[in-house]
């Protein structure tokens, strides 16, 4: 079993995660869904608890719970992402919802811009989000983010493709 993506996803998660909240030296729990799990291992895993003591990566304990997998990212592994470099589109994604909590989607779009003119952001109406915006080019950032305005806010929350496409097909 590969679990190549599923390692970049973790880091992804935990990147994310530490960027917006900040870096404490602690274990960082994620939970996986497991479609997720199937696209990240490219498989097709029908029950979950299979699952528990096949993944084998250093610093991650993996255990079932509610019928989703527990991934926990040890304080030392934490550490380690941490002091790789930063996704600088990350960062600053990141910081224009900090900084303007009702940003447009025009500014949304020139933090993309910035980094690539050529992305996509189209308008949806799936009763959940607004827009989808992301990267042609995967290797820049590989994720959608489904963005979300609500009275004086706006919000995104940040999927993989295959979890975007699970989304948008409901």
């Amino acid at each position: 079993m590969n679990c190549d993506r599923l390692y970049k996803n973790i880091v992804d998660q935990v990147k994310e995660v530490q960027q917006k909240l900040g870096y404490v030296k602690e274990t960082v729990r994620l939970y996986y869904q497991l479609s997720t799990i199937n696209a990240l291992l490219d498989m097709d895993c029908s029950d979950i608890k299979e699952l528990e003591h096949k993944i084998n990566l250093e610093g991650i304990e993996i255990t079932i719970g509610e019928g989703r997998l527990l991934v926990s990212v040890s304080p030392d592994l934490c550490e380690k992402i941490h002091q790789e470099k930063d996704n600088s589109f990350l960062h600053d994604i990141i910081e224009l919802f900090r900084n303007k909590h009702n940003c447009t989607i025009e500014e949304i779009c020139q933090v993309f811009a910035k980094y690539s003119e050529d992305y996509v952001c189209e308008k949806i109406d799936n009763g959940e989000f607004d827009y989808a915006v992301h990267f042609v080019d995967s290797s820049i950032d590989e994720y959608y983010y489904c963005i979300k305005f609500e009275g004086h806010h706006s919000i995104y929350h940040r999927f993989m493709k295959e979890d975007y496409e699970g989304i948008m097909a409901i």
